[in-house]
């Protein structure tokens, strides 16, 4: 049976702060994509509007992705981003069925 853990997450910037937001999940890929548990670790910017950027992330099982989302990396972004982005980012955890 496959543990992976995909998750999408949508961040939608302000639109005078795309290129900072971009910086900081650069700079939480860099770590991130470093984890024993990371599988895949992509921020993909949507080609008809600027400000919506779509992370997509797989992890090797759910403790791999809660060990994520206590590392301070991650912390430490997700700190920086509130006034960079429109609303909270609409994030989903899912797991393969097809």
């Amino acid at each position: 049976m496959d543990e992976r853990v995909h998750v999408t997450a949508l961040f939608r910037a302000r639109t005078n702060r795309v290129d900072e937001l971009i910086t900081i999940l650069g700079e939480l890929a860099i770590p991130s994509r470093m984890e024993s548990g990371c599988v895949e670790y992509g921020f993909y910017q949507d080609s008809e509007d600027p400000t919506v950027i779509l992370a997509t992330e797989t992890w090797r099982d759910s403790a791999a992705i809660a060990s994520h989302l206590n590392s301070e990396h991650f912390i430490d972004a997700f700190g920086r981003l509130g006034d960079l982005l429109e609303a909270k980012p609409i994030i989903h955890k899912c797991k393969k069925v097809i």
